[in-house]
């Protein structure tokens, strides 16, 4: 026991008793029936008077989510691009004692430092941030949104399509957290429809590919998570397959290059990221067979090139068929204009498919893309599909000589490694084109982009 008039040592069981016994007699005194609530109740008054008011959520803006998506490139401000430099000349800090110090450090530096010494720092992260803005601007993006847009409470994802609308056959009008934009359709094809979307959260835009059947999104799905993680390739936003839809939602680019005519370092950039992305699809073991410029999506502010449109994609080598109704006709493989020359003469019915068809039909398309984007215009034309079958036999049998191809309009205009690319890639003979991996001599600049 403590002497008399003393106070008891700080956490003494005595001083505990004490503090307890005083805490139940106040409790008594306030006629609280739950004295031992009212002590809880205290001890939560104090922790909310010490930790004072909550601090609100950090809004979240549509480019931070793109950032964060790397839809975007991401863009520094002066003080973290000089951090870096800094960081790179000094040695490895261990610890969080030891980065606290070197960043003070680093921070009495950039204090120290003029205006003049900062413009190198200011005109990099001015670069960096105009880039950011139009790559942003060029998938549409509305940077300015930083709520969360309104939606009805209780809104069903099975809501009625507004009346007039292009996507009226959809039996909704939200694809899980997107929602498809009315009058937005962007296009039809054999396997589905492709529409405009918008999340409901961040505002980000994008595009939805609806499927008619369940087969052609199975199909589509398998080779996007074989490429996913490629440059090549778009990755996948969202996918959902439940009856009676089927979709998936990719990032939203200003278009394909239909129509289109590219030169200098777009053209150079352009050729070579979609080699890149046919040899790194032909060595998972998958053909495109529709290469074509509307199937190729270009960024102009970032200068990528994006290989899309996996309806026709097959797995190689073919396998062999026993009946007509095993596969389609290899004949059908690929849009006519971009259609090498064994696939027309090819039968109906090909017991092995995979001696018509394999990298050699990709490695023709290729070189006719590269050609058409060079030139403006298609390498291969006709009013009907037998004026462009006797355009491609006349370009086999007579590529060189007097009114030859060679000697065309197209062919004079586009830049001498275009003709030298397209030469090689478009022979008549299967076997003596071009490698998209630079293998061989027809495409020896390629090489260094393969490694």
């Amino acid at each position: 026991m403590p002497p008399k008039g003393s106070k008891a040592p700080k956490g003494s069981k005595v001083r505990k008793a004490a503090t307890k016994a005083k805490a139940k007699g106040d409790a008594a005194s306030s006629g609280s029936g739950a004295p031992e609530a009212a002590v809880e109740g205290r001890v939560t008054d104090v922790k909310v008077e010490l930790g004072g008011p909550q601090r609100k959520k950090r809004r979240v803006t549509v480019l931070q989510e793109a950032v964060w998506a790397e839809v975007v490139p991401p863009a520094r401000r002066p003080f973290a691009l000089f951090v870096k430099d800094q960081m790179k000349k000094s040695h490895l800090v261990s610890g969080r004692g030891g980065y606290r110090s070197k960043m003070k450090e680093v921070a009495e530096l950039w204090r120290g430092l003029s205006d003049m010494e900062k413009q190198e720092w200011v005109s990099e992260s001015k670069e960096e941030f105009e880039a950011q803005r139009a790559a942003a601007a060029s998938l549409g993006m509305d940077t300015r949104r930083r709520k969360m847009p309104y939606v009805p409470a209780g809104r069903s994802s099975r809501a009625a399509t507004p009346p007039g609308s292009v996507v009226a056959d959809l039996p909704a009008t939200l694809l899980g957290d997107w929602q498809v934009l009315p009058g937005e359709k962007i296009g039809e094809g054999t396997y589905g429809t492709v529409v405009k979307v918008q999340h409901v959260m961040t505002g980000h835009l994008a595009v939805a590919k609806v499927f008619k059947s369940g087969h052609g999104y199975q199909k589509e799905m398998d080779i996007y998570e074989k490429l996913d993680g490629h440059t090549s390739f778009l990755h996948v936003l969202a996918a959902c397959t439940q009856p009676p839809l089927s979709w998936i939602v990719l990032p939203m680019l200003p278009g394909s290059l239909s129509r289109c005519q590219l030169a200098g370092e777009d053209l150079r950039a352009f050729a070579i990221q979609l080699a890149r992305g046919l040899h790194y699809m032909h060595g998972i073991g998958n053909l495109h067979l529709d290469v074509k410029p509307a199937n190729v999506l270009f960024c102009m502010s970032t200068r990528h090139a994006y290989l899309c449109d996996f309806s026709l994609q097959e797995a190689y080598p073919l396998p062999d068929r026993t009946s007509k109704n095993d596969g389609m006709p290899v004949m059908d493989y690929v849009t006519p204009q971009y259609r090498p020359p064994e696939l027309w003469t090819a039968p109906f019915f090909v017991k092995h498919p995979k001696r018509y068809v394999s990298t050699w039909t990709d490695v023709w398309s290729y070189g006719a893309t590269i050609l058409e984007v060079a030139g403006g215009r298609p390498a291969f034309s006709g009013k009907d599909i037998k004026e462009l079958r006797d355009t491609i036999a006349a370009y086999c049998e007579h590529r060189n000589g007097p009114g030859s191809f060679r000697e065309s309009d197209l062919w004079v205009k586009v830049p001498a490694w275009v003709r030298q690319l397209c030469w090689h890639a478009c022979d008549p003979a299967s076997y003596r084109r071009a490698s998209l991996s630079g293998s061989r001599a027809g495409l020896p600049w390629l090489h260094s982009f393969q490694r």
